[in-house]
This record gives structure tokens, C-alpha cells and sequence, in this order.
């Protein structure tokens, strides 16, 4: 798996600074087993999610062996590509005279 997920689609009303925004809730993810939860927030338009699946990590010292789809991975990002997109530009670039 290695696919970008939208939260917000109204690119106009997505600011370049997003640290003021409400953080919102991207994913939640529970083990039974081991009784882990994690939950990820951001205030970023979308995230990237991806997984290990084709990747084995043999075990070494004191770590054990991670087979293949042992892991995932969740990025809070821009949209994908926006920098290539005109419309889109605007969530990416700083413009002369603004502050970050």
C-alpha cells in the first residue's frame, strides 16, 4: 500500500501556514495482541500512508525479524505534487513579503 488520502478538498481555503488550524484526527490504529493504540493528528490537507510489505529485515543483535508488512508509515503532507499544479501552488510556495 502506498496511497495519499485527502482530508480537504477546497484547496482555496487551505492556508500555507497551517500551524494555527485545529489539529484533526488522520488515523487510529489498534493491536489486540499487544493492547497498542495509536492515533495520528495534524493539521496538513492529506497524508500519505505506506506500508513495508516487500521488505524483510533480517534479525540482528538485540532486535528480531520484521517480515514483510510488519510496518506502516503515516505521512501528514501537502497534496501530492502540488508544487507541478497552478491550482495548487498556492498551498507551497511563500510569496515575497509574506511571513511564516
Amino acid at each position: 500500500i502506498d496511497h495519499c488520502f485527502v482530508l480537504d478538498n477546497n484547496v482555496s481555503s487551505i492556508p500555507l501556514d497551517t500551524r494555527s488550524c485545529e489539529p484533526r484526527l488522520l488515523a487510529s490504529f489498534s493491536h489486540s495482541h499487544t493492547r497498542l493504540h495509536l492515533e495520528v493528528f495534524s493539521t496538513k490537507p492529506t497524508f500519505q500512508f505506506y506500508t513495508g510489505h516487500h521488505v524483510k529485515v533480517a534479525a540482528w543483535e538485540h532486535s528480531f525479524e520484521r517480515k514483510a508488512g510488519a510496518r506502516f508509515c503515516v505521512e501528514p503532507s501537502r497534496y501530492e505534487n502540488a508544487i507541478n499544479v497552478p491550482e495548487w501552488r498556492d498551498m507551497m510556495i511563500l510569496k515575497q513579503g509574506q511571513l511564516w
